[in-house]
């Protein structure tokens, strides 16, 4: 038979949250089921009472993963991707990396650049052979490349005022 509800009371709602679980657990037995099945039963009621805690926390305060065990598994959640990965306790050190996060280590996502990033390293790159092929070479070729990049990257986030000033001064002076 199912249990009822505890009442609602601060002391009631733990009691109101075992008897929901033995209700599940009940539920569950009432048919046929595998080991596995009652695992993955409590692996979920581990990760739904984790995400119960969420509730009084405000945004920026709540966590990107969910770690969830029943000391032969592991679950790992990443909240922000979506991704979900199970493995056995036997393995943990075989996805040890997913628990970069413990030590600061953060997932990097690499994207595709930028087609005008390209074109301007593309653009770079013509400059300096240009300039190689003119007999400016070496150390001294480097930094005036380098000197140039930091001048266009000034130019662009207005590190030089006003925004521009370093491509009006050339179009003027050359």
């Amino acid at each position: 038979a199912l249990l009822t509800e505890a009442p609602a009371s601060a002391e009631g709602a733990g009691l109101a949250a075992r008897m929901r679980l033995i209700n599940e657990v009940h539920r569950a037995l009432a048919a046929p089921i595998t080991l596995e099945a009652l695992v993955e039963l409590v692996l979920d009621r581990a990760f739904a009472q984790a995400a119960d805690y969420f509730d009084g926390l405000p945004e920026r305060d709540l966590p990107r993963y969910i770690l969830v065990s029943d000391f032969a598994r592991f679950r790992l959640y990443d909240l922000e991707n979506g991704k979900e990965s199970e493995f056995k306790l036997k393995d943990l050190y075989k996805h040890v990396r997913l628990f970069g996060f413990i030590a600061g280590y953060a997932p990097v996502k690499i994207e595709e650049q930028d087609p005008v990033n390209l074109k301007a390293a593309l653009a770079m790159g013509r400059l300096h052979d240009a300039l190689k092929a003119t007999g400016y070479a070496g150390h001294a070729l480097e930094v005036l490349l380098v000197r140039l990049l930091f001048c266009l990257f000034a130019d662009d986030t207005t590190l030089f005022e006003p925004k521009g000033a370093f491509r009006d001064y050339i179009e003027d002076v050359t």
